[in-house]
């Protein structure tokens, strides 16, 4: 099937200032301009204090812009009140962290299901729903089981499951790779990619690991709180998109 061409995030002119005239301000993002068309798996790099985080915090609806539009599946976030907010959150995104995230207090099977139970579906499409992605995901044989029971490389299956079980057009990665061994930061970028790729599922994802990124199709590279390069993949392999991130970061910090 081929990728659809619609805009899934759009980002126009954003500004982010922390603090008041009256206090010390702080501007972490300067006039911000991107977009992310559906279906594409986007990078987003920088050294830390850069903005990136405070993109991801606006993208994911936690915080909001100083000025500028930030659209998602054409929907303008500062038109959708602070009520709705979560609804829209459960509805249109999923979110993997570095963290995992997880409830230690409830199952893998639970965690999995927290999008749907916040969002009212009954239990019946719940578990149906969770099954489904625990056999995509290949994770079945340990959803019973709470996340002390499982490995690092467990806990993030478990985390990507939660993030894809309501079935979202976009996916926000936070440092996805950050806390697992090399081993498994392969696997979970190559489940990322899958999904991408045959679902047609748009990713955007910050890190600062060269690795992670090269199997993006497009790295923004913010510095200072602008994007100052854009690195596009071209259909290289992955493993001389690699060494081209490589290049650029030398040359970029």
């Amino acid at each position: 099937m081929k990728k659809q061409t619609a805009s899934v995030i759009e980002v126009r002119d954003v500004h982010k200032v922390y603090g008041s005239q009256q206090t010390t301000s702080y501007e972490a993002l300067k006039g911000i301009n991107f977009q992310v068309m559906a279906g594409e798996f986007v990078g987003v790099m920088g050294a830390s204090g850069s903005g990136k985080t405070t993109l991801l915090n606006l993208l994911a609806t936690l915080d909001r812009p100083t000025s500028g539009v930030i659209k998602i599946n054409d929907q303008d976030l500062s038109q959708i009140a602070d009520r709705q907010l979560s609804e829209f959150r459960g509805q249109q995104l999923g979110f993997i962290f570095q963290d995992f995230s997880l409830l230690e207090n409830l199952t893998a099977a639970e965690n999995i299901a927290l999008p749907l139970d916040l969002q009212g579906v009954n239990k019946q499409q719940s578990r149906a729903q969770v099954e489904k992605i625990s056999r995509r995901l290949s994770i079945e044989k340990f959803i019973d089981q709470y996340p002390a029971q499982l490995s690092g490389g467990q806990k993030q299956r478990v985390a990507a499951a939660r993030a894809l079980v309501n079935e979202p057009r976009l996916i926000l990665a936070d440092e996805p790779t950050g806390a697992l061994d090399s081993d498994n930061a392969r696997d979970l970028m190559e489940l990322l990619t899958q999904i991408n790729q045959e679902d047609h599922v748009s990713v955007l994802m910050v890190t600062h690991d060269p690795f992670s990124a090269s199997y993006c199709e497009r790295i923004l590279m913010i510095k200072d709180g602008q994007i100052g390069q854009t690195i596009e993949r071209d259909g290289q392999p992955r493993h001389d998109f690699y060494q081209s991130i490589l290049s650029d970061l030398g040359t970029y910090r």
